[in-house]
């Protein structure tokens, strides 16, 4: 991400340090543009100083998967790729339930 502070005659990296890059949205809020929020493929982070400083959103769960796949075991197992972020595994959260209904 690049900053500018005269108007984009010269611009910076050095405003945006320390936060996963791969942006794919940023808002600045139009009441206060030191407000902004940036979304990448390491989730949300927000500022309020004009991005000098970032604090990461732990707090809502949003990944995104670029590949999913199951097996065939009984319970079954699904994984995914999450981008930039590992890959991940589980197994059927339902099937002690569905057990006992057979």
């Amino acid at each position: 991400m690049f900053y500018s502070e005269d108007g984009g005659k010269t611009f910076s990296t050095q405003r945006v340090r320390g936060i996963h890059g791969d942006y794919h949205a940023m808002w600045i809020d139009p009441a206060d543009s030191n407000h902004m929020l940036t979304g990448s493929d390491g989730g949300i982070h927000w500022s309020y100083d004009a991005g000098k400083t970032w604090d990461f959103v732990n707090t809502i769960a949003v990944g995104q998967f670029y590949e999913v796949a199951l097996d065939d075991e009984k319970p079954y197992h699904i994984c995914g790729g999450l981008q930039d972020n590992g890959s991940w595994c589980g197994a059927d959260p339902d099937a002690d339930a569905r057990r006992d209904c057979q």
